[in-house]
């Protein structure tokens, strides 16, 4: 049967001309910003949920993982493909598995990782490659790669300059960032990087403006923003804490502003404009997602829920900054 075009998704037959014309005047259909996050812990959790990152609201339903993982679960992604890492299912999870973010429905197997690991994988992608570094369980400096846009195991690309787990990371196209996370023994405010588009060992960036475990991140193109965290040195503390530094230098983060609710644990996503911190821990679980306009500096406001109260869960989209 004929499939006649769908301007709204741009399946079905079209002639050459109007696709021409289409993309030629601006017209042709593209996908919204989908943000997705997947697993995460109370109880461990196979769940996917996503949402449009342009417009306040709650998560909705998208599918399941493979399988059931938490803490550590570290997600890239293109414009067209999610892809979730690793991760503690309880114990250290090798899984690769994706979605098609155009289509709600269950992941698929992609591959493997090199090592196993969970408790604070740190991630970052460019328009064609993901990457996954570090983690515990046991803790490790490796640094892995993958083609987002084929299916396979993961390969080798570099250590990070100690063993490190529970890391905050983000990234644009160039660069990932990894930050925070404990060196055994000690967490610790470091800032370490990498050039996504070659291989090889990180570099030092800079510091955070506190010392603090498994935070997370969103980046603009230019901008990178660490959001909350937590430290268990003189006794439990969740951060509110915000900070922000220019992508392509190096040099120590600067004060953005706070979090509507001090948080470790938790997953942040982004497009290029407004970046989203959901759920976490304070100490119990939330269901909180909040949000910030990357380009400016002041206190996050409140976009919406997730699907339940949650942590340990990860995120992407399919308009991060990577991809941009």
């Amino acid at each position: 049967m004929v499939q006649f075009p769908n301007t709204t998704s741009a399946s079905g037959v079209w002639n050459m001309t109007d696709v021409y014309n289409n993309r030629l005047g601006g017209t042709w259909p593209s996908l919204p910003a989908i943000g997705f996050f997947g697993g995460g812990e109370t109880p461990v959790t196979n769940v996917i949920q996503y949402l449009n990152i342009t417009s306040s609201g709650n998560s909705i339903d998208f599918g399941d993982l493979t399988q059931a993982r938490s803490t550590g679960n570290a997600a890239v992604a293109s414009t067209t493909r999610g892809i979730f890492q690793g991760g503690g299912a309880p114990t250290s999870s090798n899984v690769i598995d994706f979605i098609t973010i155009a289509s709600a429905g269950d992941a698929t197997d992609f591959g493997d990782l090199t090592v196993a690991r969970r408790t604070g994988v740190g991630s970052g992608n460019n328009s064609t490659r993901g990457v996954a570094a570090g983690g515990g369980g046991p803790s490790t400096n490796v640094i892995d790669f993958i083609t987002m846009a084929s299916v396979g195991n993961s390969t080798d690309f570099g250590d990070l300059t100690a063993t490190k787990y529970r890391l905050g990371s983000t990234s644009n196209s160039t660069r990932a960032l990894f930050f925070g996370g404990s060196i055994p023994g000690a967490q610790n405010a470091g800032v370490i990087y990498i050039t996504i588009a070659t291989t090889g060992d990180a570099l030092t960036f800079g510091d955070l403006t506190q010392a603090a475990r498994q935070t997370s991140g969103v980046a603009s193109t230019t901008r990178a923003c660490r959001i909350g965290g937590f430290s268990d040195s003189g006794g439990p503390q969740n951060f509110n804490t915000i900070d922000f530094v220019t992508i392509a230098t190096t040099g120590n983060f600067t004060d953005f502003g706070d979090l509507t609710l001090g948080r470790g644990y938790l997953a942040g996503i982004n497009n290029s404009v407004k970046g989203l911190a959901a759920g976490g821990r304070d100490p119990a679980a939330v269901n909180v997602i909040d949000f910030i306009t990357i380009a400016s500096t002041g206190n996050a406001s409140d976009f919406g829920d997730l699907l339940s109260a949650i942590y340990g869960l990860a995120g992407s989209s399919n308009a991060n900054a990577g991809v941009q």
